[in-house]
């Protein structure tokens, strides 16, 4: 006698659960090998969604009482939430300075979208705006937040690597930095608060989607490296095209004592907006790669997205001290 329909539905789930967590486990193994190749770190950023699957494969094994698979599942889910926990874990904050700064960075995808009304309905606002992919199509904008922004820095061309800065409070220095040539720039910005300086570098280094743009997004963080001085207060913020649990990216935070300023603030995944913008899932199904690094005395006091402004990045704001 054939097994009843039940049964044949569970070996048939059973089946491709048990192939769906061998990918997962190659998934998850190739993200730790992304120092070796470009390939490999391709599947490195992509643990909140390794997390979500080893928990429903999990619960899919425990289910059909297939033990032994229940406790691979298990084991894959104890080495995402690994990856995860910072994020959740307090940290020991910095000293808090006398003045609280809010930073919105915000990739626009070349076009401004909504900034502008969403910057009329919100007050105060932010004190600076870091602003990727900025190109010249954006003058009419800047000159119009000029009465609300009065100190603007910008180096805009056409293409994905155009770059602005619009601050309420003036800088004490706002200079261009080419780690790997004018056609990549990035700004490097000192203010000052009660005598105490801080740096921050807004930063877009090439998408590593190949080995030549990987070569070059390795020879831009290598060049940024030697730009910075561990015992400065420091913010390196923007589109890095890469999570924190990319192997090169931890590897660039290892060799210059930054670290990451999500950590003990949740997740702020901002990438893609269609499904970073999700109510409720968003989180789950966005990857963080618009961040922050730290180094030197900062203290970190908030740090979420913002609103869908039309762009495939949400913006983020980052509250600090320093």
């Amino acid at each position: 006698m054939a097994p009843a329909w039940p049964e044949r539905l569970k070996a048939a789930l059973l089946r491709r659960a048990r192939i769906l967590l061998g990918l997962l486990a190659a998934a998850v193994g190739l993200g730790y090998g992304g120092g070796w190749h470009w390939f490999a770190e391709l599947f490195a950023h992509f643990f909140i969604q390794y997390w979500l699957a080893a928990l429903v494969l999990a619960a899919i094994f425990f289910w059909a009482r297939s033990r032994g698979w229940a406790l691979a599942a298990l084991v894959l889910l104890a080495l995402c939430s690994l990856e995860l926990a910072p994020f959740f874990r307090a940290e020991e904050a910095a000293p808090a300075g006398d003045e609280v700064v809010a930073l919105l960075q915000f990739n626009a995808a070349q076009s401004p979208g909504r900034l502008e009304s969403w910057l009329a309905a919100t007050t105060p606002g932010p004190d600076l705006i870091l602003l990727l992919e900025a190109t010249p199509d954006f003058v009419p904008l800047l000159e119009r937040l000029r009465p609300r922004y009065p100190h603007q820095w910008q180096r805009l061309q056409e293409g994905p690597f155009g770059i602005a800065l619009l601050s309420r409070r003036p800088f004490a220095r706002a200079a261009a930095i080419e780690p790997i040539g004018p056609e990549h720039p990035g700004l490097d910005l000192r203010l000052e608060s009660g005598g105490r300086p801080l740096r921050i570098l807004g930063i877009h280094p090439p998408p590593p989607l190949g080995e030549l743009l990987a070569g070059q997004r390795d020879r831009y963080m290598d060049e940024l490296a030697g730009l910075l001085r561990p015992e400065e207060a420091t913010l390196v913020l923007g589109d890095l095209n890469s999570t924190v649990w990319s192997p090169r990216l931890r590897a660039f935070m290892a060799r210059t004592g930054m670290a990451d300023c999500q950590r003990g603030l949740g997740l702020a995944a901002s990438w893609p907006a269609a499904t970073a913008a999700l109510p409720g899932v968003g989180g789950l199904l966005g990857l963080p790669i618009d961040l922050c690094l730290q180094a030197g005395p900062v203290r970190l006091l908030e740090r979420r997205v913002e609103a869908d402004l039309g762009s495939d990045h949400l913006p983020v704001l980052t509250r600090f001290s320093f």
